[in-house]
């Protein structure tokens, strides 16, 4: 027996029985939630808070029926599990919705301005009654803009993490066409002294062909002496 009543079923049951009547009893009490949250807005106060008070186990069971099929999904095979799982994310799905219902009845939106109403003594004073709800939806506007600074603040935040990326990226980008321009420089200080060696050797072999012009020239002028002197 679990703790909202349901009965297991003999351990002779195949497992796939055994998940159909786990199914079957989160079917009833989703039904039975839906029930008593429709019927919740015509209660008297005591009994509203005898309905809630069963919706709550209602709530709490059918979330143990799904741990239990969870439990339950996991002894089957691969493909059986994979089915089984989709079908119970279906069913969170469900609870999830009628627990937010259940909880839009329980606390309602005017409750906390009601609640002050009550504290100060203002049932019978109609406009201060206004004037405090007034106040209430004047918080809450303030609480909306409080929340879009926030959104605008990580947004921002996001930007300039952003941005500091991108300067990042620019940053290693100049550092790699620094290091171009230094390999750049190297290689024509390479070039321009290969050229100067280059230019040292074509004025070497000048100096040479000058030199041996000289030499035969003079050799030629001795030559031509030393004949017009026989």
């Amino acid at each position: 027996m679990s703790r909202g009543g349901y009965t297991a079923l003999p351990s002779s049951a195949s497992n796939s029985s055994l998940f159909e009547s786990y199914e079957q009893q989160v079917a009833s009490a989703s039904a039975e939630i839906t029930y008593n949250i429709s019927k919740i807005s015509s209660l008297t106060e005591s009994e509203r808070q005898q309905c809630l008070d069963h919706i709550q186990r209602l709530v709490e069971d059918l979330k143990d029926t799904l741990e239990q099929m969870e439990l339950e999904s996991r002894e089957h095979s691969a493909t059986e599990r994979n089915k089984y799982m989709t079908r119970l994310k279906s069913y969170r799905t469900e609870a999830n919705r009628l627990e937010e219902e259940f909880h839009a009845v329980k606390y309602p939106r005017n409750t906390l301005a009601q609640d002050r109403i009550e504290l100060l003594g203002m049932d019978n004073g109609e406009e201060q009654r206004q004037n405090l709800l007034k106040n209430s939806e004047r918080i809450e506007r303030s609480t909306k803009r409080l929340e879009a600074g926030t959104k605008v603040a990580i947004e921002t935040e996001e930007l300039g993490a952003e941005i500091l990326r991108d300067l990042h990226e620019q940053g290693e980008v100049i550092e790699r066409s620094r290091e171009r321009l230094r390999s750049m420089n190297a290689d024509l200080g390479k070039s321009s002294r290969v050229l100067s060696a280059m230019l040292m050797r074509v004025i070497q072999n000048r100096i040479v062909l000058l030199v041996i012009g000289l030499v035969l020239l003079a050799t030629v002028i001795a030559v031509s002496v030393v004949l017009a002197q026989r």
